[in-house]
């Protein structure tokens, strides 16, 4: 099982929140390119950053690196893609370079705290909603814990204390409930004194 990340211009995410489409990401139309000047200053952070590049294909410059946690790296004319190990160590390592690179890219929102460098989607369910692990606390000072990302509304609540804490109650779940009642959507049990509510404005 795999971890992966991708990023994409400001342009392309909002063209997909009106579209309707829903294998939006697959047709190369709808993505904004990077220009060259992002194109090329991402290139040099991944190789800063220790990545080492292996080959340019048909679908773009591809990168590995030495520490198997940092994942491999691909970057396309019109994205760049992270892919890592499904470990704790791995998804923190890949999440935190990929928090560093969002800068780079302009992604800028018109809310305040709309988006956070610090937030490293963990769990996605495809329309650019995400459970996002909490590098720095934001609302709370609590680092390491976990909220809700919902692209097109303003609620961001905190769900859980921390990644351990979200497990422990995944664990707890699949433990008391039979094979037949697992679909696609599924309710955790209530963490105490969770979920923390917040409205940005």
């Amino acid at each position: 099982m795999s971890y992966d990340i991708s990023l994409y211009r400001i342009e392309t995410k909002q063209k997909e929140e009106v579209s309707d489409d829903e294998n939006f990401f697959e047709n190369e139309d709808n993505l904004a390119a990077f220009s060259e000047q992002q194109f090329h200053g991402l290139k040099e952070r991944l190789l800063s950053y220790g990545y080492e590049f292996l080959e340019e294909n048909e679908y773009g410059l591809s990168f590995s690196h030495q520490d198997e946690d940092r994942g491999t790296a691909l970057l396309t004319e019109e994205a760049l893609f992270f892919r890592a190990s499904w470990s704790k160590n791995s998804i923190f390592e890949v999440g935190m370079t990929a928090s560093e690179l969002t800068s780079m890219i302009g992604l800028d929102f018109e809310i305040e705290s709309w988006w956070n460098e610090n937030w490293i989607p963990i769990f996605q369910n495809g329309g650019g909603d995400s459970i996002c692990y909490d590098l720095k606390g934001i609302f709370t000072g609590q680092k390491g814990q976990l909220l809700e990302f919902w692209h097109a509304d303003n609620d961001r609540n905190v769900i859980a204390p921390s990644l351990d804490t979200f497990f422990e109650k995944i664990i707890d779940f699949s433990e008391t409930k039979q094979k037949e009642e697992f679909d696609e959507y599924f309710e955790i049990g209530e963490i105490d004194n969770y979920p923390k509510k917040f409205i940005l404005k």
